[in-house]
């Protein structure tokens, strides 16, 4: 998996440098909320408040989200940008059942690399709008939690597909500062092939980050 991850990010390093007119290298970090959807998943919870007579509230998952990136302006308003993340995907719910709370838990750790196209305002700085694939790698299983009534419960499913390709769009403004670029950034992203068989009843995976990120001019 790391040599196909430096691999892919070599190819994108060699070709930007070879024809950017800017180049940009920096950190981004903040926070990913994610949730699940899809008819699969719904149907899940749906079967789960029916059998149990419960009412399950769904709630967002924050997680960590850190990683590097490449912007490459092949013009004054024309980019494209290559990042290399780690973040985690998740579903968080809570509900009542015989006079007692529980609350719970999915979680997934992913390394992205991003894939977009940067249509901005100015090469450097300013409005910008992203949009692009993704490459996601799943680093490990599908974790399980839930706790209530003193008791807690844990469980994990391996995924069928470590490789799952997503997509990626958000809108951003960058503030020039001495000889670097601090940006603030919102973004949505979800899975558009499924880590898990169909005969697993796959769900969709989504995630709306807040990003801070700090580049400097090459």
């Amino acid at each position: 998996m790391k040599r196909f991850i430096g691999l892919i990010l070599l190819i994108l390093l060699c070709s930007a440098g070879l024809t950017a007119r800017e180049l940009v290298f920096g950190v981004k970090g903040g926070v990913n909320l994610g949730w699940f959807s899809g008819n699969n998943w719904d149907d899940y919870v749906e079967s789960a408040e029916l059998y149990y007579g419960i009412d399950i509230e769904e709630q967002l998952h924050p997680a960590l989200h850190a990683g590097l990136y490449l912007e490459s302006m092949f013009s004054q308003n024309l980019g494209f940008v290559t990042e290399l993340n780690f973040t985690q995907y998740g579903q968080d719910y809570e509900y009542s059942y015989a006079g007692e709370d529980f609350e719970g838990s999915y979680s997934i750790n992913a390394i992205e690399i991003p894939l977009q196209l940067k249509i901005a305002s100015q090469p450097v700085g300013g409005f910008y709008g992203l949009a692009g694939p993704t490459i996601i790698l799943l680093t490990g299983d599908l974790e399980f939690e839930e706790s209530g009534g003193g008791v807690t419960v844990e469980g994990s499913d391996t995924p069928d597909n470590p490789i799952v390709l997503g997509l990626t769009a958000g809108v951003g403004y960058g503030f020039i500062m001495n000889q670097g670029v601090l940006s603030l950034e919102v973004r949505y992203g979800r899975n558009l092939t499924d880590a898990f068989d169909a005969d697993k009843d796959p769900f969709d995976v989504n995630g709306f980050k807040l990003l801070l990120g700090y580049g400097f001019v090459l």
